[in-house]
């Protein structure tokens, strides 16, 4: 009898702990099922260009689910609108962090070491996005920018030079290539870029038509209408 309630107890306090081990699971699924409602908040605010509610609805996700990964990606990219951009490459160190193998991510920190004036660290994102993604035009044309930079022009214009190679539509290729053609001093370079600047004009880029402008006057070059 007494072997019997032993075992009894036994098998209560087993039911216990699995009730409460099955409680965490259940809070800790609600809990990513909020999160994902969150950020799907957050990038309905994204997209209205509310990017102060969006920085608020993603960190509401973060809270929720420290591991979301696409919900830091998403908040670096509002804190690029909102301003504060070394918060933005603490979260795109985050999901970095927790997935090490997406271009993108490489890529969006890079460009906004681009926009703190840290040309080596964003050279290096760069060549990582690319070493990831060889077929980024993006990630080409904005190493290309931290290669202009960094004063290698050479390495600059090659970079440049494959980012249309993979996307000839990219408008502001034309004139980013304008532009390293332009720190040359021979006349022929000017040539080149005043055509690079006429094409990325064409395909919308309003810095190229500016550009296009400055250069036919400093050519006194009448355009053909």
């Amino acid at each position: 009898m007494r072997n019997n309630i032993v075992l009894l107890s036994f098998a209560i306090l087993a039911l216990l702990s699995a009730g409460c081990a099955g409680g965490k699971v259940s809070e800790a699924e609600d809990n990513k099922t909020l999160a994902v409602q969150w950020y799907k908040t957050g990038n309905e605010d994204a997209a209205a260009k509310d990017f102060v509610k969006a920085v608020k609805a993603y960190t509401i996700a973060i809270k929720l689910d420290p591991n979301y990964t696409d919900a830091y990606i998403n908040r670096g990219n509002a804190f690029i609108q909102t301003g504060p951009r070394r918060m933005a490459i603490g979260d795109f160190t985050k999901a970095i962090e927790l997935h090490s193998n997406s271009s993108d991510t490489y890529l969006n920190r890079g460009y906004v070491y681009l926009k703190v004036q840290e040309f080596d660290k964003a050279l290096q994102d760069f060549s990582k996005a690319i070493e990831l993604d060889n077929k980024s035009a993006g990630a080409y044309l904005n190493r290309a920018k931290a290669f202009f930079n960094l004063k290698e022009m050479d390495k600059a214009l090659k970079d440049v030079n494959k980012a249309l190679e993979l996307d000839a539509e990219l408008a502001n290729a034309y004139n980013f290539r304008g532009l390293v053609l332009m720190s040359g001093n021979e006349r022929n370079n000017e040539k080149q870029a005043m055509t690079d600047f006429k094409k990325g004009c064409e395909k919308g880029d309003a810095d190229a038509c500016s550009n296009l402008k400055q250069t036919e006057k400093s050519m006194e070059i009448v355009p053909v209408k």
